[in-house]
């Protein structure tokens, strides 16, 4: 099982980084313009996370169709933990994965479609 959860992850900042690298020009799932908080400052800094961002906002709309209140309970723990690193993009990166990871649980499919994205 560990094993698989560690696949699971690896494939998971895979998909990150690769989306990093088709998005270089884009930013994150929110006006940049806006952006206030550390995290979001960071994120916006980050063509990585920003891509991060991006698929995570993509995997909770997938999730939100299967099951509206896992996928709200997913977001605002994702959130929580995200104000919580500020300026750390290491931390900003784990909690992006751990809420991809959450919402694969409730069907989002965006880690297995890579040209989706």
């Amino acid at each position: 099982m560990k094993s698989i959860l560690a696949l699971t992850v690896l494939l998971a900042a895979g998909a990150i980084n690769l989306a990093a690298t088709h998005q270089a020009d884009a930013g994150p799932s929110y006006d940049c313009r806006k952006a206030v908080t550390a995290d979001e400052l960071t994120i916006c800094a980050s063509p990585t996370l920003s891509a991060g961002d991006i698929l995570t906002n993509t995997a909770f709309y997938q999730a939100k169709r299967n099951n509206r209140q896992g996928a709200l309970a997913i977001a605002r723990q994702h959130l929580r933990e995200r104000r919580r690193c500020a300026y750390d993009a290491a931390c900003i990166q784990h909690s992006q994965l751990g809420a991809l990871l959450g919402y694969q649980l409730f069907g989002a499919t965006v880690l297995q479609r890579p040209g989706d994205y």
